[in-house]
């Protein structure tokens, strides 16, 4: 859990990451449950996106909460949905108040990950 970041912050730079594009060889077609919430959670990004002015509080997400949330997330079937996992917590937590250490372990795993060939 993150110390100190708000859900507004956490929000925002959420749509930053929603906005970059996937990593080139990372196909997004993998069909498991962890694929298909981070597709959803992209999705509910862009809508949040099309807000004109600020995000009103209290507006719904809940694909944000199920990913944010304290129930264990899906284990990833592919190499393409752990890889797309964390290149969201990557771009996710990139700028925004993270300890070192995690966004230096993410970014060290996903460079290894990304550098394999696809199954």
């Amino acid at each position: 859990m993150m110390s100190g970041l708000s859900r507004r912050a956490a929000l925002k730079g959420a749509l930053a990451a929603a906005a970059l594009p996937a990593a080139p060889h990372v196909a997004l077609a993998i069909d498991d449950d962890l694929m298909r919430m981070i597709r959803a959670y992209k999705d509910e990004c862009r809508k949040m996106d099309e807000t004109v002015g600020d995000i009103p509080d209290g507006y719904p997400t809940p694909h944000y909460d199920a990913l944010a949330g304290e129930e264990p997330l899906p284990v990833p079937t592919s190499r393409a949905s752990a890889v797309a996992a964390l290149r969201l917590a990557v771009d996710t937590a990139e700028g925004i108040a993270v300890e070192g250490i995690f966004y230096n372990l993410m970014c060290a795993a996903l460079s290894y990950l990304e550098e394999l060939p696809a199954a």
